[in-house]
């Protein structure tokens, strides 16, 4: 099972925003991911299929804002889901006493209910902290881009068949995104973003140094309601290949899933 969460730990994918923030000193929200992924990788020459099915539940409050830019927490509350690999399946629940106990699940466990700061600027996250990209890893998502949650875009971009284009990280984990507005009245916004993404690097996992060579495509729909600026759902069709260099041994990897993301 240690194998399965260092697989699952290794996908990042999203896109992010720019322009007039419309964040609140104050303004809290409770958000809820839940994902259905399947990674295909091969290991000393055996196939292996892992699938995870899994929901996070986080508390996020803004704390000051000053120009375009802003401080808010993210404290992730709950994680449950399921996971399956070679006839094996290990249910979690961070709610459940053996879930808390459980030493493969430890580096989620000590992340409940800590709140993480995050910066954002000009609609882009400056650093990054272990809370906020948990679930990034586990679901799969580029970039868990927490941005994305408040509406961040130049109200003049937000007509009917709008479209423009940014990127974000560096050469080596890079994000480009294309945004089309697709539907646009005085209570609604709906985004269509076509991300195109390379994540090269070393993370450490369960002790283990994990090298990453992927890329993936993220085509997403985000609705948002325009008189609170917040994000009302978020659902992202997600793919990813690559290799993943693990203790010497090279694998190949395959991942595609879905990603549904609720405000409220």
């Amino acid at each position: 099972m240690k194998l399965i969460n260092t697989c699952i730990a290794l996908f990042t994918l999203c896109g992010s925003l720019n322009a007039q923030v419309k964040a609140k000193p104050g303004q809290a929200f409770k958000v809820t991911t839940a994902t259905d992924l399947n990674i295909k990788m091969t290991l000393m020459g055996q196939d292996m299929e892992v699938k995870n099915v899994s929901t996070q539940e986080s508390d996020y409050q803004v704390k000051s804002v000053t120009g375009d830019k802003y401080v808010m927490t993210n404290t992730i509350r709950r994680v449950s889901g399921k996971l399956s690999a070679m006839g094996q399946e290990q249910q979690f629940n961070s709610d459940d006493s053996a879930t808390r106990k459980d030493p493969q699940l430890a580096d989620m466990i000590r992340l409940l209910d800590q709140p993480s700061e995050i910066i954002v600027e000009k609609g882009v996250v400056s650093g990054k902290s272990d809370l906020g990209d948990l679930m990034g890893s586990i679901a799969g998502t580029v970039n868990n881009d927490h941005a994305k949650y408040l509406l961040d875009i130049d109200p003049a971009k937000l007509k009917l068949g709008s479209k423009w284009m940014d990127s974000t990280g560096n050469e080596a984990s890079k994000n480009v995104n294309e945004y089309t507005v697709v539907k646009a009245d005085a209570q609604t916004v709906e985004l269509l973003i076509l991300t195109q993404s390379i994540v090269k690097g070393t993370t450490i996992q369960n002790g283990m140094e994990l090298k990453t060579d992927l890329k993936g495509a993220t085509t997403a729909k985000r609705s948002y309601n325009l008189l609170t600026g917040l994000l009302q759902t978020e659902e992202c069709d997600v793919t990813i290949s690559g290799t993943v260099d693990m203790m010497g041994m090279n694998a190949p990897v395959n991942s595609q899933g879905k990603i549904k993301t609720t405000v409220r």
